[in-house]
């Protein structure tokens, strides 16, 4: 779910030569990585549809940005596979989210999306998210010097 959802959203604003390589068995490697790390660990909360896996949202206490305050958390990663897309597990996913930074005590927060993903930030600024002017070069893709990442943030 994770390496579709990458390839149905990003053509275009990742460069093939990234999408191509991506493969299940280097997210099962980082997944099973992350969720056995015992300190530093993000909260992930899933979304399911009749027993199967359709998006996942990890939650970051504080934000892993080194300029923002404690109080800021974050959203590293929220995706949907593109056979849910439009059913609801987006915002079922949000709304978890910024319950689960309220209920630890965040007043703001933010997320970075890739520039140009006009779908995922209409379906952000639709969440009360709004684009504060962020930029940077994407924390996955250094070597893509054309891919750019926008920063999102909202008041919880």
């Amino acid at each position: 779910m994770h390496v579709d959802s990458w390839r149905a959203a990003y053509p275009g604003l990742i460069p093939a030569r990234f999408l191509d390589r991506l493969a299940v068995e280097g997210r099962e490697r980082q997944w099973l990585r992350t969720l056995s790390e015992e300190d530093g660990r993000p909260l992930v909360l899933v979304a399911e549809s009749g027993g199967e896996l359709v998006g996942f949202a990890t939650v970051a206490v504080p934000s892993r940005d080194a300029d923002e305050p404690a109080d800021v958390c974050e959203i590293p990663a929220i995706y949907v596979g593109p056979a849910a897309w439009g059913q609801g597990a987006g915002a079922a996913l949000m709304e978890a989210s910024v319950g689960a930074m309220r209920e630890a005590g965040c007043r703001e927060a933010i997320l970075w999306a890739v520039a140009g993903n006009e779908r995922a930030a209409s379906f952000y600024v639709a969440q009360g998210w709004r684009d504060d002017g962020g930029r940077r070069p994407s924390q996955y893709f250094p070597d893509a010097s054309e891919v750019v990442e926008v920063r999102f943030r909202r008041v919880l």
